[in-house]
């Protein structure tokens, strides 16, 4: 904590700006997150990256850690594998820019409207920018630890309902109109990284 020190006056304005300050003050502007919670991210970073903890002169941000390190954090959580594959970049890696951006997007501040595009995101498996019955079945056997067969079930049972004109598929579209209209989306789609 006393190695953020320096940070924290800067960043009330005790004294001259420093490059990390300026960095959060970006951050700031484009996620959901406040100062401290930042802080905690920047920590949390630093701590898996090993990076020394010189904040005179800066940390280089760019450095990556693997996804795995991500999904050990959210051991307990069903799709902790998608939500690395998600939001690392493509070599599977995080930078501190993807670690901010899922903090922020998992965090009890973000829109439903952006945790409803990630949620889209991390249970389209298939990549094919539609959540079709196999991503279904698969949401539901993670979610609720059913089987195949009764995934299955309420899979085809879900599209049959929602789905006009007989299309098997929910874009991003109808998926966003679900989960504004389910009241615990917001609740359930969120992880506190930071007990």
């Amino acid at each position: 904590l006393l190695l953020l020190l320096p940070i924290v006056m800067s960043l009330c304005g005790r004294s001259r700006s420093s490059p990390l300050a300026d960095v959060i003050n970006e951050y700031l502007d484009c996620t959901f997150l406040n100062r401290v919670e930042i802080l905690q991210v920047y920590s949390w970073f630093v701590k898996m990256t090993g990076t020394p903890k010189d904040l005179r002169t800066g940390v280089p941000l760019h450095t990556p850690i693997p996804a795995s390190a991500i999904t050990h954090h959210l051991h307990d959580h069903p799709f902790r594998r998608r939500i690395a594959h998600v939001f690392s970049n493509e070599k599977e890696e995080f930078t501190f820019d993807e670690l901010v951006d899922m903090v922020s997007v998992l965090s009890d501040k973000a829109s439903v409207d952006v945790k409803a595009t990630y949620a889209f995101k991390i249970y389209d498996k298939t990549g094919d920018d539609v959540l079709d019955e196999s991503d279904l079945r698969e949401v539901f056997v993670l979610m609720m630890g059913c089987s195949a067969s009764r995934a299955s079930k309420a899979a085809k049972s879900l599209l049959k309902e929602v789905c006009p004109k007989r299309r098997r598929f929910l874009s991003l579209i109808q998926f966003k109109q679900i989960a504004y209209r389910v009241p615990d989306f917001l609740d359930n789609f969120r992880i506190n990284f930071f007990n």
